[in-house]
């Protein structure tokens, strides 16, 4: 799993740039679980993916109560097949979803 390290604005961006499926888990759970223990926000950007499966679907619904029970939020930007996904699964009204980093930003700001 290839993730990106970015900071906008102040607010860490971690880019998955290949599928996140049960192989992966592990390593975006840990760097998830990095900004958990620091009870700080993050953006998990989703928009390279073509692919979720029921694991990565339960880290993130995971990730952002265990971030939301510390007063912090996991803003989530899909690309528009992630999305119907995440529709289709009635995730899309429990998720902090956003079209695009700047709308992200400006909510965890």
């Amino acid at each position: 799993m290839k993730i990106e390290k970015l900071v906008v604005d102040e607010i860490p961006v971690l880019k998955l740039l290949e599928n996140f499926d049960t192989l992966a888990a592990y390593k975006v759970q840990k760097e998830i679980n990095d900004f958990i223990v620091k009870r700080q926000s993050l953006i998990l950007d989703l928009s390279a993916l073509n692919f979720l499966d029921s694991t990565a679907i339960g880290i993130i619904v995971k990730s952002t109560f265990a971030l939301a029970g510390l007063n912090a939020n996991l803003a989530i930007i899909p690309n528009t097949k992630i999305l119907e996904m995440f529709k289709f699964n009635y995730l899309s009204n429990l998720l902090n979803i956003f079209e695009d980093i700047k709308s992200a930003v400006d909510f965890l700001k």
